[in-house]
This record gives C-alpha cells, sequence and structure tokens, in this order.
C-alpha cells in the first residue's frame, strides 16, 4: 500500500504517543521510575521523529531538509507538552525538553542514516546523521545508567545509607527548597582526612525546608542505632527535627518517628538515636524498624537561611 495512504495511520500514533506522555501517570514514586519514565520521553521522540521525517519525503525535498523539519517539529512538540503539563497538574521540567531533543536527533539521525540518497555529498550526510543519532542515544542512556550505579553503590554500601563523601553516596537524598552541592569540609569542620566531602545544603529564602532520605525499605532490626553526621558551619545554632517513617507515603501521612537536635555553630556532631526508642511502644509514633521507607530531617524554627552540611548517615 503507498505511503501516502497511510498518512492518517501515522498521524494518528503521533497524536497516540503524545498522550501517552501527557496524560499516563506513574504509578510508581521509586527514583528508579521517575529516571524511566523521564527518559521515555527520548524512544518516544525519537518515534515521532522518524515518522515526520518519512511524512515529509517529498522529491523536492532533500534529506537534510526533511531531517530538519523532522528535528524541529519533534522538539516543538516537546515543548508545546511541557507546557500543557504545566497547565494540568503535571511536572513540566526544562530536562524533559532537552530528553525530547535527543530523541529528536535520535530518531531523525537514524532515518537520515537509512535514507536511500547516498551518493557524493548526501553520503557525508547520511553518516553524521548517524554520529548525532549515537551521541543522542548515549546521553539518552546515561542517567538511567547512572541511576543503575546508584542502586548497586546504595546495596554495597549497606548499612551505611548515606556519605556524602562518594561518588553517588548521596543519590537518594533529595534536599527540598535548598540549593546542594558535593563540597570540600572547610577547616572548621575538622576533616577526618585531607579532601573529606559532605553534602552542602543552602539557603534558597524558603521559610521551610528539609532533606530527604529515600528508599531504605531495609530491615533495621539487625541494627542497634542511627548515626547522622552533620556539621554547622554557620554563626548561629539551628535546631533540627528527625523524621523516620515506616510507610510508602510517609513524606506526606506518616508521622513516624521523630525527635530533636541542636547544632551549634560550627559544631561537628554524630546524632546517634537508638533504634529501640522508635520501636518502643511509649513512643508517640512507633515504627516497625524491618520495614523502614526513609527519613528526613528540618528546621524547627523555620530558619529562613540554612547552612549544613550532611555528613553521612549509617546504622551501628
Amino acid at each position: 500500500m503507498p505511503w501516502t495512504s497511510n498518512r492518517r495511520l501515522a498521524i494518528a500514533v503521533i497524536a497516540g504517543l503524545t498522550a501517552l506522555v501527557l496524560f499516563v501517570p506513574d504509578p510508581f514514586r521509586a527514583q528508579w521510575a521517575g529516571v524511566l519514565a523521564d527518559s521515555a520521553h527520548g524512544p518516544v521522540c525519537g518515534i515521532i521523529a522518524a515518522i515526520v521525517f518519512r511524512l515529509t519525503a517529498s522529491p523536492r525535498r532533500s534529506t537534510h531538509r526533511r531531517w530538519l523539519i523532522a528535528v524541529a517539529a519533534t522538539t516543538s512538540l516537546g515543548i508545546a507538552i511541557e507546557l500543557v503539563q504545566s497547565q494540568i497538574g503535571r511536572d513540566a521540567q526544562f530536562t524533559d525538553v532537552v530528553t525530547d531533543f535527543l530523541g529528536a536527533l535520535a530518531g531523525g539521525g537514524l532515518s537520515l542514516f537509512f535514507s536511500t540518497r547516498a551518493s557524493g555529498y548526501s553520503r557525508w550526510r547520511r553518516h553524521a546523521g548517524l554520529i548525532s543519532a549515537l551521541l543522542a542515544s548515549a546521553l539518552l542512556v546515561a542517567p538511567v545508567a547512572i541511576m543503575a550505579a546508584s542502586y548497586a553503590a546504595r546495596n554495597a554500601r549497606f548499612p551505611v545509607l548515606m556519605d556524602g563523601n562518594a561518588m553517588l553516596g548521596a543519590a537518594f537524598v533529595t534536599p527540598y527548597w535548598l540549593e546542594h552541592s558535593r563540597e570540600t569540609l572547610p577547616p572548621d569542620a575538622k576533616p577526618l582526612f585531607k579532601g573529606e566531602k559532605g553534602l552542602h545544603v543552602r539557603a534558597t529564602g524558603q521559610p521551610r525546608w528539609s532533606v530527604a532520605l529515600g528508599e531504605v525499605q531495609r530491615d533495621w532490626s539487625p541494627y542497634a542505632t542511627l548515626v547522622i553526621e552533620l556539621f554547622n558551619p554557620a554563626t548561629k545554632s539551628v535546631q533540627l527535627q528527625l523524621r523516620v517513617y515506616d510507610q510508602a507515603d510517609g513524606l506526606v501521612t506518616d508521622l513516624g518517628f521523630e525527635t530533636r537536635r541542636t547544632l551549634e555553630p560550627h559544631e561537628r556532631v554524630s546524632w546517634r538515636i537508638p533504634l529501640q526508642e522508635m520501636r518502643s511502644a511509649r513512643a508517640p509514633h512507633p515504627i516497625d524498624v524491618r520495614h523502614v521507607h526513609g527519613l528526613l530531617f528540618f528546621s524547627v524554627t523555620g530558619d529562613p537561611n540554612p547552612d549544613l552540611f550532611v555528613l553521612n548517615m549509617r546504622l551501628e
């Protein structure tokens, strides 16, 4: 059947893929699900770009121009999707637009490479399309590879839950309403060795902030103590409240076990919390330490100017 008779089918496929990205919710909350959902924009846009490349076939239109149209049209569609998502309560991110562009580049580049016009100057363009497709594909795969490495490193480190000194050691830490970066500790932190690093969280001017460690989901019962190493580089004290929860939606609804600790200016502490206190019936909200999902800490005073190093979280 001639290609022209399948245009409606091709447009329907594009519409279906667009609706898939726009409206199908992600039923999982794990980090791997978020990374895969974001990375899925790439293959979807790659397929769309390949379809657009085919739809624009014309004796009067060069393959190079068709490639440009496919990449530009697909990227524009990706931008439109993000704009719609921002209006319907879905997350809209600039990184998704970058993923859409890379997917369009991969799909358009492969389409250009496998096109039939392969002589002279157009042959050079074919191979340029292949190179661009391979580079774009590598960039699309990178977040998935980093995610897999993060899970492998986390499992290998356990019972260390977070290590700001290690590559990927803070992969499951999420600071909310804070800037964060992995930095070398200042001298007043009394580094244990030269070049010791930690996760530095800093103010963004919001009155409420928190630092969360998610996807623990491990049995803590063989251990006696949760240890959190922190350093306060500021010139004023900060009172922190820690929450450990055993429900999947603990960040939202589960109060979990709570306790407090004050960090004095320039103080480095090993905050030690006995697990027996968490599971004790005398606690206001005892938790099951065999099924811990995560923890978070935040300022009790609502300090809008936090400055804190998170060094290590581990079980002993």
